[in-house]
């Protein structure tokens, strides 16, 4: 590996690791509204920020602030000097192609969260084709019209779960056996 892309590797990683601060920082913001954001009525804020934590600091609020001047342009940077040599390794229809199935698919087909949105009944009619996947059988109530092709359930059934005494009452003997013996 040259010294250049090694250079490049490592600036790439380190827009990866400030994003991910970035993103993490922000329910620590001085500058959030007091309380959350209501849940159930419009503009529906708490999309953007749906945590607001009431622990705040205002050096969190700096560091937001500094990554606003630089971090997406030097994504975009990163981005187109590493998009034209793949544009020219694979080509302009295979690269497409790929960008499609790797971040498009994903997206369009799995919905994660609330369905209850004003106009998304509306849009899902106009479109009735498109295969939705779910994930629960309980959030398709909503959209009762889609195309729904399956269920990916998040989680385990809770009927997998057994609750062994045993191995709770040996986890709350042993701080009590400690405290006795100290």
């Amino acid at each position: 590996m040259s010294k250049s892309s090694l250079a490049l590797g490592n600036l790439r990683g380190f827009a990866i690791l400030m994003v991910v601060a970035f993103h993490s920082f922000i329910a620590y913001l001085g500058s959030q509204p007091a309380s959350p954001h209501p849940f159930d009525s419009p503009p529906f804020g708490w999309t953007a920020n749906p945590i607001i934590d009431s622990q705040r600091w205002f050096g969190f609020d700096l560091f937001c602030a500094s990554q606003y001047v630089y971090l997406m342009h030097l994504m975009f940077f990163l981005s187109g000097l590493f998009v034209w040599p793949s544009l020219l390794r694979k080509g302009a229809k295979t690269f497409l192609h790929g960008r499609v199935i790797r971040l498009g698919v994903p997206f369009i087909t799995t919905l994660h969260g609330r369905l209850d949105f004003p106009g998304l009944p509306d849009l899902v009619r106009r479109f009735p084709d498109a295969p939705f996947v779910s994930i629960s059988n309980n959030q398709r109530a909503p959209l009762g019209d889609a195309n729904w092709l399956g269920t990916a359930y998040h989680g385990l059934p809770v009927d997998s779960f057994r609750l062994r005494t045993e191995i709770i009452l040996s986890c709350l003997s042993r701080p009590a056996h400690r405290r006795e013996g100290a």
